[in-house]
């Protein structure tokens, strides 16, 4: 078996400039012509670069003659221009278009987790926005919890707090919380906690990811719970409905609610209010 997993061979891609598509249907039927005769594109230059300021022509090569391999394991980034073809490549590659000239090898499965302007909600991390994605592709989360793959660096500018700062922050985070009671608001995102504790974003996200061993949304969700739990088991709020008491405890909706009440209990509100009585 081949210790490759992705194999490119003379990947060449062609783009008409200032058209959407590949062209007019009577360019593409000359062009297949020649091709038939084993002719050269008559709408290619001979010696003509890759330059979208290019004067002439109606045609650019975005890719041209590519060819590499990607190992198993191995981690390769695409650095370039603007205009380079990196969008190009990666688009060929997760199988959204096809390449003009040459073949491409996989080895495994190959889907395309991220792109630019995803839309994933601003609150989660990186490494939740790789679970999210993956799992839009019914991918389990074993086949891709790689470090190399859900690592999630801090930005340069951002240093790690150490094991004493980090203790203050919790403290801080658990007294913040239980005096204010953040958790009923329910559109509270961790860029606005941190600026309300003066911290920087990355810095309390690393904290709750590794002292608490969760993410910053299950931290909240966790005193959500809490509060439920609270008034499931206090009579005042016996004539209480469901959904007012979701929204007593900070929850959007009454559907993420149930949801997240069910996955943390193991059993629903209901359910658990009659055992609790």
């Amino acid at each position: 078996m081949s210790d490759n997993a992705i194999e490119i061979r003379n990947i060449s891609k062609m783009y008409r400039l200032g058209e959407v598509g590949t062209g007019t249907l009577s360019h593409d039927l000359k062009r297949w012509w020649y091709k038939a005769r084993g002719k050269e594109d008559p709408f290619l230059k001979l010696g003509q670069e890759n330059k979208r300021d290019a004067a002439g022509g109606d045609y650019v090569w975005a890719l041209k003659d590519i060819s590499f391999d990607v190992k198993q394991g191995e981690v390769l980034g695409i650095i370039g221009k603007n205009g380079a073809g990196k969008s190009t490549l990666l688009k060929i590659l997760a199988g959204i278009m096809q390449p003009d000239e040459g073949e491409i090898n996989f080895y495994g499965k190959t889907v395309s987790i991220l792109d630019i302007g995803a839309g994933f909600h601003p609150e989660l991390t990186g490494r939740e926005k790789v679970f999210l994605s993956a799992s839009l592709y019914y991918l389990s989360v074993i086949s891709i919890q790689y470090p190399d793959v859900v690592t999630e660096p801090l930005p340069f500018s951002a240093k790690k707090p150490d094991d004493e700062k980090s203790a203050k922050i919790v403290q801080q985070l658990r007294e913040l919380f239980e005096k204010e009671k953040l958790y009923r608001v329910p559109d509270l995102t961790i860029q606005d906690l941190a600026k309300k504790m003066n911290l920087s974003v990355a810095s309390l996200s690393y904290t709750i990811n590794t002292v608490l061993k969760m993410n910053y949304r299950d931290f909240v969700n966790d005193y959500k719970i809490s509060a439920v739990k609270e008034m499931l088991h206090n009579k005042n709020y016996q004539n209480l409905s469901m959904l007012g008491i979701a929204t007593e405890a900070g929850f959007a909706s009454e559907a993420s609610f149930y949801r997240i009440f069910k996955t943390k209990v193991g059993m629903s509100p209901k359910e658990f209010r009659e055992t609790s009585m």
